[in-house]
This record gives structure tokens, C-alpha cells and sequence, in this order.
């Protein structure tokens, strides 16, 4: 209780003139003196015994209980929910065990550059974002989403069995048979051919799994093919917000870098202050030349490179 007053009350601008409590604290007079210095007034902490005092502090605290027994019922309904959809998708893959701990793996790119991987990791169908993981492409030029899938994987679960830590439940590949097919033949390449995994083909929601041609037979309505779609989904915005964020420093890096005196250091900290390239063109080389390191001649070159780079 001491503790929930010091918290509570050190944010509320306006102070009452009498806080009721249902017992006695240790630091009551210290309290007191506390609350009075932020008031600028007269503050009393009560202890009612009984009346009318007494019945509203009965009743704030069966309201509190009230409350709280909802919040908790609803934490054990969403709770089950999950546990009810991995259930359903152990029946709708035919696994041995619930998967608690899924992977899945999407791909993002525009044109033949900027390619990136995303990685998010689900624990008993809540996302884990601590896990996710993002990868640049490194080893696959032009576009081949098949060795990109494979390339991603590779690394992650190499990585994961030179530092000896579990392998994921299931991994989900975002796409169809080809995504798949790759996703396979790199675990095989790692040994580790008992990984469950499936692919998920956005047309139709389609579930595919090795050595099988034709998806698997899974209900639209399933609870399973529900959570199949949020992992999935949730790789896909992970890759895309990555490849937004690389296209984005590969755009500052061609105008800024390339400019004659503009290093790294300088670049990040005229992007720290104006914000964005488009907010640095419109300056005039006055108010660019007011900033640490940048002196008149340079604002005006750097003006100059931009806005003929348009």
C-alpha cells in the first residue's frame, strides 16, 4: 500500500483533502508531510472506523476485487484461446506434440536490391519479439526467392546448432512448394532432417508439407490455420518494415555520403537534426551553415548536390 501511494499519487496534479485507507501504514506522518508539500495545502490520510467513511472504503475495496477478478478471468479466457489453437494445430499437421515454439521465415525485396529475410518466433501462440530476427541477403544475386529462403534458414539454424540451443516446435516457410522444397533441402544440408516444418501459400491459405504434392486437407475455420496465418502475417510486416528501413539508408547513404566533405559523422548528424533529407534541401545555406562543422561554402555545396540529385 505505502508503495501504490508513492506511485500513484507522485502523477496526479490534483490532490484530495482527505485519502481514505483500509489500514494503518508504518510512514503515515511522513506521508502526510509529503502530500501536503505538493498540495500547498491542508491533506488528511484517514483511517475510517465507521459510518459512512467506512461503508465507501468497503466498497472501493469489493469494487477493486471485482475488477480484478475480470482482468484475471479474461487473462485465463485469452490463455486458453491460444493453447486451444496450438492444440488444433498439432490435429491439423498430424504432429506427435503441440507446437509451442514456431519460427517462420518470410522474404522481402525490391527489384534485384535491398533483398532482406525476417525471422519472428511465436511461444504457445504469443509473438516473442525478443527472438525475431532479420537477415540482409548476402549470397544470392538478382531475384531467386528460393535460394534467398534457403540462404536465411540456412543461417539461422546454423547458428542455432553451433551455440546448442533448441530447435523450434515447427518452422513455417511463408510460400508454397518451391519455398518449401528450398526450406527442406537446407535442413537436410545442416542434418537436421527431423525439423518440422510446412509452407504456407498466400492464394489460398494452402498447407503444404514434404514429400506430399497436393496441401493438406485443413478447415478454413480451423483455430490451427488461424494461427498459421497470424505467424505468417507477422513475418510478413516484420520483412517489409526491414526492407523499408534498409531502402531508406541506402537513399540517405547516395545523397548525403557521396557529397565531397560529408563523411558518416556528418551525414548522421544533419539527418539527427533537420530530420530527413527532404528537410535539408529546403534550408537555405544560412541556416544549414548555423550548424556544427558546416561552414557556408559547404552548405552551399551540399544544397547544391541535393537539389540537382532530384
Amino acid at each position: 500500500l505505502e508503495n501504490f501511494l508513492s506511485q500513484y499519487y507522485n502523477f496526479q496534479p490534483n490532490l484530495p483533502g482527505e485519502i481514505f485507507l483500509p489500514f494503518k501504514i508504518n510512514q503515515k506522518k511522513l506521508f502526510e508531510m509529503w502530500l501536503k508539500s505538493m498540495k500547498k495545502g491542508k491533506l488528511k490520510i484517514v483511517l475510517p472506523k465507521k459510518g459512512e467513511n467506512l461503508r465507501i472504503v468497503e466498497l472501493a475495496r469489493k469494487n477493486a476485487r471485482l475488477l480484478l477478478d475480470e482482468l484475471l478471468i479474461q487473462k485465463q479466457k485469452q490463455k486458453d484461446r491460444t493453447s486451444k489453437m496450438v492444440t488444433a494445430l498439432k490435429a491439423d499437421l498430424n504432429l506427435e506434440y503441440s507446437p509451442r515454439s514456431i519460427v517462420c521465415f518470410d522474404i522481402s525485396n525490391t527489384g534485384v536490391t535491398d533483398a532482406v529475410g525476417s525471422c519472428v518466433y511465436f511461444d504457445n501462440g504469443k509473438p516473442k519479439k525478443k527472438e525475431y530476427r532479420h537477415f540482409k541477403i548476402k549470397g544470392v544475386k538478382g531475384q531467386d526467392d528460393y535460394k534467398m529462403m534457403r540462404e536465411i534458414i540456412g543461417r539461422y539454424f546454423f547458428r542455432r546448432k553451433e551455440e546448442n540451443l533448441p530447435m523450434p516446435d515447427l518452422l513455417i516457410v511463408d510460400g508454397g512448394k518451391g519455398q518449401l522444397s528450398a526450406a527442406v533441402a537446407e535442413l537436410k544440408y545442416l542434418q537436421l532432417e527431423d525439423q518440422k516444418i510446412v509452407g504456407l501459400a498466400k492464394r489460398l491459405e494452402e498447407v503444404y508439407v514434404p514429400n506430399f504434392s497436393e496441401p493438406l486437407s485443413v478447415s478454413k475455420s480451423s483455430p490451427g490455420l488461424n494461427l498459421l496465418k497470424l505467424v505468417r502475417d507477422e513475418a510478413h510486416r516484420f520483412a517489409i518494415s526491414y526492407n523499408r528501413k534498409v531502402r531508406s539508408k541506402r537513399t540517405i547513404k547516395s545523397q548525403l555520403d557521396d557529397i565531397p566533405g560529408i563523411g558518416p559523422a556528418k551525414a548522421k548528424m544533419l539527418l539527427k537534426k533537420f530530420g530527413s533529407v527532404a528537410k535539408i534541401k529546403k534550408l537555405t545555406a544560412e541556416n544549414l551553415a548555423d550548424t556544427q562543422g558546416i561552414n557556408k561554402a559547404l552548405a552551399e555545396l551540399i544544397l547544391s548536390h541535393l537539389n540537382q540529385s532530384r
